[in-house]
């Protein structure tokens, strides 16, 4: 009885979280988006039955207009589920002030206009949360308060990682390698300076 109560709550609450999801996503660049979480109703069983409840469901995601939602995990490309991440944990930490959010490589799959989305959404996140986010994306990078470089050396046979606080000259240097590669010009260090004045703006 106590389950059958639970399934019930859950599936009228999945009608506002769905709402919710495709808000966060449309700010993610992502307007035209359908999201939807469908359960099963075969649950009768014994065997069905857990501590979590009775209920199996899965997301289901329309991310082009004219086409029919689908499994997300049958349909989804990085990019999309790189920024369904963003979204779900934006909304998971709404009340959960004093968190710490980890990105691993948020920038799967994405580029230009909408890493510049994805980075404005986690400089807001980390108003109120501490966000350490690992990413190849100049464009995400510059949102950061602080920039830390990861390298790994190989001494006496075995791999180490080291990871240092990169100075403010030394983090536009590290933007201009992103976006230049080995060789770094004048160009590319003077748009480093102008994207790095335009995020902190």
């Amino acid at each position: 009885d106590l389950a059958e109560d639970l399934s019930r709550r859950r599936r009228a609450a999945s009608k506002e979280f769905a709402v919710q999801v495709e808000a966060h996503l449309a700010q993610l660049a992502m307007a035209k988006t359908r999201f939807d979480v469908r359960f099963r109703d075969d649950h009768s069983g014994e065997d069905a039955w857990s501590d979590r409840g009775i209920d199996q469901a899965e997301f289901f995601l329309s991310a082009n207009v004219g086409e029919d939602l689908r499994p997300l995990t049958r349909i989804v490309s990085g990019g999309e589920l790189s920024r369904l991440m963003l979204a779900l944990k934006t909304m998971a930490t709404a009340q959960g002030a004093g968190k710490t959010l980890i990105f691993d490589e948020v920038d799967a799959g994405i580029g230009g206009e909408v890493a510049d989305v994805v980075g404005r959404k986690l400089q807001q996140l980390g108003e109120r949360f501490q966000v350490i986010c690992i990413t190849h994306l100049a464009q995400i990078a510059v949102y950061a308060d602080a920039h830390f470089r990861v390298q790994k050396s190989v001494e006496r046979g075995r791999t180490r990682s080291e990871i240092v606080r990169l100075s403010a000259e030394e983090e536009r240097e590290e933007i201009a390698r992103m976006l230049g590669g080995i060789e770094i010009g004048k160009e590319t260090r003077a748009a480093a300076r102008e994207m790095l004045k335009s995020a902190r703006r």
